[in-house]
């Protein structure tokens, strides 16, 4: 990890990134395609590549770096970085696995214009100075009230709208789910602000992968025609074989042809509610049948919350039960590897804006069990045989019926599954929201003022 001072760097970059008269000329072509600024996360941006990801969106933001860089559109990445002991917004330069960034650290008790003009400064680092705005793609909606006007956005959205989980839920619940009635409280806040921000900032455009998603800005007014629908970058990776480690390796040894019941989660909380894999395994132990349950979630650090849930099985199954913290990238795909045809993902989620993990799984070949829920997104990508009434009594009926079929030791179960979810099928779909969004900045951004130099910095003060 690097730092760097800003303050040099940012003029530096500024003499390097100049666009041509011509090339703005060529900008009026009805096939160009803006260069992007990614926005996202500090702590959502791993350190090294393979590292495993603290959330789902991690993934997608990687995979649309990825596609923006190699199609050369990728200026820069900017990351956010919450710090309450700071009185104003601070900007470093920092270089991670070779990828350089700009991070603004700032808290929400700032005053906006502040931090306002501390990420137009971010962003001006990378692209103050071409003929016409990129396109800064916000990983969420957290810092769009802070957008500045100058500049195109869009945004795609990965957390659940929290209004929408106590509608299908409760608000008691979602103080569960979220950590108390404060940070409820807060997160309406901030996300009220941000769709808010949509209303007001004509130049925001969503790529939006998910319907749930879709569906719940459409009721609270946003435009139709101011959202693209893509396909999710579930894109599958090489199956190479890495070590899975000393716990993995004797508690699959010990399975011995047994079914092996899998999750893989970023946290383990209310929203993946792992209770109910637990309580439905026991159930279908408790009918003879015999499998074993691994469940790979949360940090090192989390194990009070491992050991909160294996509490809840009976002594004499203990040992057909392992919880360990979440997988790093390719431990993953190797334990999917390896269990292709042996083993059957479950996802318990009570509520998922996508569910990257299972879906992930599901291609690798694992047999991957679905909640039947229309708000548990990745569902409705699933074969109707993959999906079951939520429940555990249920769960455990569908289990039984999968030992009894065999159908998850089938090769083709998923094949529909791969027509619909692929590398190229992402990035056609991204690349058509992105060009969308690129058409509708130039519309509203260029202009002959745009080719004359912009102030070197927006002043902080």
């Amino acid at each position: 990890m690097i730092h760097a001072n800003f303050n040099h760097a940012h003029r530096k970059g500024q003499r390097s990134r100049l666009m041509t008269s011509q090339q703005s000329e060529q900008q009026h072509s009805l096939n160009w395609l803006a260069p992007g600024i990614v926005l996202l996360n500090r702590k959502y941006f791993p350190d090294r590549e393979g590292d495993s990801y603290p959330v789902g969106a991690t993934s997608f933001a990687l995979n649309v770096i990825e596609c923006l860089r190699r199609r050369r559109l990728l200026l820069g990445i900017v990351l956010y970085q919450r710090d309450e002991s700071l009185v104003e917004p601070v900007l470093e330069l920092l270089a991670l696995d070779g990828r350089h960034a700009v991070v603004l650290r700032f808290h929400f008790g700032m005053p906006a214009d502040r931090v306002r003009r501390a990420l137009e400064r971010a962003i001006a680092h990378f692209g103050a100075h071409l003929a016409a705005p990129p396109i800064v793609y916000h990983q969420t909606d957290t810092l769009l009230a802070y957008h500045p006007r100058n500049f195109p956005c869009c945004v795609t959205h990965h957390g659940p709208f929290v209004a929408d989980f106590i509608a299908r839920y409760s608000e008691q619940e979602a103080h569960e789910a979220y950590g108390g009635r404060e940070k409820v409280e807060h997160l309406l806040e901030v996300q009220r602000q941000g769709v808010q921000a949509l209303r007001d900032l004509p130049q925001v455009h969503v790529l939006q992968h998910s319907v749930l998603q879709r569906e719940v800005l459409l009721r609270q007014g946003l435009s139709n025609d101011r959202i693209s629908v893509m396909t999710p970058p579930i894109l599958g990776r090489p199956l190479q074989d890495v070590e899975l480690g000393a716990r993995i390796e004797g508690f699959l040894q010990q399975a011995d042809g047994e079914l092996v019941l899998l999750s893989n989660v970023a946290r383990v909380d209310y929203f993946k509610n792992l209770e109910l894999l637990i309580e439905a395994a026991c159930i279908a132990l408790g009918r003879g049948h015999r499998l074993r349950v691994l469940i790979t979630g949360g940090a090192a650090g989390d194990v009070a919350r491992r050991e909160v849930l294996l509490s809840k099985v009976p002594p004499p199954w203990r040992g057909r039960f392992l919880a360990i913290e979440r997988l790093d990238q390719p431990v993953m795909f190797s334990l999917f590897n390896r269990l292709r045809g042996q083993a059957v993902f479950v996802c318990t989620s009570r509520y998922e804006t996508l569910g990257i993990t299972p879906l992930e799984a599901a291609l690798s070949g694992v047999f991957t069990l679905a909640p039947a829920l229309d708000w548990v997104e990745f569902t409705r990508f699933m074969p109707a045989e993959c999906r079951y009434v939520y429940g555990a009594n249920t769960l455990a009926d569908h289990l039984e019926s999968l030992v009894s079929s065999r159908l998850h030791t089938s090769a083709h179960w998923n094949a529909a599954l791969r027509d619909t979810l692929s590398r190229p099928r992402f990035e056609d779909t991204f690349m058509a929201s992105w060009a969308a969004a690129s058409a509708a900045g130039l519309r509203r951004f260029y202009a002959p003022s745009l080719r004359q130099e912009r102030p070197a910095e927006a002043a902080m003060t």
